[in-house]
């Protein structure tokens, strides 16, 4: 199953790509963002964990 899921998201990653590259960009830097956000609120959380 979860090869299956990730394919999928791999499949629909890429196609949502080549539909509209502007808005994959952008949805990507907002992924960065709150990835960099989760780090940060566990660092202040759980400051042994960073």
């Amino acid at each position: 199953m979860g090869i299956q899921s990730r394919t999928l998201q791999l499949n629909a990653s890429l196609y949502a790509r080549e539909q509209n590259p502007e808005l994959f960009h952008k949805i990507q830097e907002f992924q960065l963002v709150i990835i960099q956000y989760k780090d940060f609120l566990i660092s202040k959380v759980r400051p042994d964990l960073s």
